[in-house]
């Protein structure tokens, strides 16, 4: 797990002096605010699914299909909501050119409400080398598409398409490296389970979004994308 935190802070670090030499400082803008939209939007729908499916004693095979349904269903909500509030959020931050971006990125949440839960299984059993492989994988797809996407255009809209890339493929790995394999089954009891075992995850992620992504909204509204940079 440690070697899997280090790798990744360093493929985005990476990924970012890449960028800088072929994006502008309002273009990483208006990926920032995309990001903290799309972040906030996912904390306030959070059900906890995983953290559920995890402490569960025992085999956890039986929920999966109802967490399966639930995490599509978030994903739907996230997608709507990020779509429907666009042109507000644009306005907010003073960048109308924000729009497009931020729906290009209500497609993450949507594709990842697909994701095979039964990956916690690498977690649930200690299995984090398996682990490692699974998200080292991804944050390679993310950083070669953002990287080579930013390269070839000159665009900010790169940066969304590797996270787009990385979810497409998350889903697709999860359903070929573990099972078992979901089905669309929603269990009125387990489903009540979930969500009410969950509720303390969304308000704990509330006040920790809040706590390292503040400053970074203020920051945007004040500021504008012309002088705001993600951090």
């Amino acid at each position: 797990m440690a070697l899997l935190r280090g790798s990744t802070r360093g493929m985005a670090v990476v990924k970012t002096i890449v960028l800088a030499r072929f994006l502008t400082p309002s273009q990483f803008g208006l990926y920032g605010i995309a990001i903290l939209v799309l972040g906030l939007l996912e904390i306030l729908t959070e059900t906890g699914v995983n953290v559920v499916l995890i402490q569960e004693e025992g085999e956890t095979d039986e929920y999966i299909s109802t967490a399966w349904v639930v995490s599509i269903l978030r994903g739907i909500i996230v997608s709507l909501l990020i779509l429907a509030l666009a042109p507000f959020i644009a306005s907010f931050f003073s960048s109308p050119t924000a729009i497009n971006l931020i729906r290009l990125a209500s497609l993450i949440p949507l594709v990842r409400g697909f994701i095979n839960p039964s990956i916690v299984k690498f977690q649930k059993e200690l299995k984090f080398n398996k682990e490692f492989w699974f998200r080292f994988s991804l944050f390679s797809v993310d950083t070669i598409f953002a990287v080579l996407l930013g390269i070839l255009t000159g665009s900010e809209y790169a940066l969304i398409w590797g996270m787009l890339a990385a979810a497409l493929a998350e889903v697709a790995l999860s359903f070929i490296v573990v099972k078992p394999t979901p089905s669309i089954a929603l269990e009125g009891e387990k489903f009540k389970k979930v969500i009410a075992r969950g509720k303390w995850i969304t308000f704990a992620g509330i006040f920790e979004y809040l706590f390292q992504h503040l400053d970074d909204i203020v920051v945007g509204r004040l500021l504008g994308t012309e002088k705001y940079l993600i951090r």
